[in-house]
């Protein structure tokens, strides 16, 4: 008789969160190589640089969602999901009334993500 043992993933977010988001994994033992080079921040008008800043929040947000759909008793990850949605928030609310209205949802319950000039909801 063979035993398998697997090893759960265990919650070490990645402190970097632009590099989680551009790696694809909020899990330093899971990123993979770089898909692509992305511009400078400081290229990107204000409005961009906090749509894309949203953007990795949210990223960071869903992956929190799945660790702790398999870790319900990660408090840890529980509570950094409460951080992330917190600064997300705040982000979001400064782009609406600087800019325009992205969504209705104050937490990731509806992933939409900046496309261009236009939003994509998922």
């Amino acid at each position: 008789m063979n035993i398998l043992e697997i090893k759960t993933q265990e919650f070490n977010l990645s402190p970097d969160l632009e590099k989680s988001f551009l790696k694809g994994s909020a899990w330093q033992n899971l990123y993979i190589p770089y898909k692509f080079i992305p511009e400078e921040m400081t290229t990107l008008s204000i409005k961009d640089q906090i749509l894309y800043l949203i953007q990795i929040y949210t990223f960071i947000a869903i992956e929190l969602n799945l660790f702790i759909g398999t870790h319900k008793n990660s408090v840890k990850a529980i509570e950094a999901l409460k951080q992330i949605n917190t600064e997300r928030n705040k982000m979001i609310d400064y782009f609406q009334n600087n800019f325009y209205v992205l969504s209705n949802d104050a937490v990731v319950e509806n992933y939409n993500f900046y496309s261009g000039d236009k939003n994509v909801e998922i």
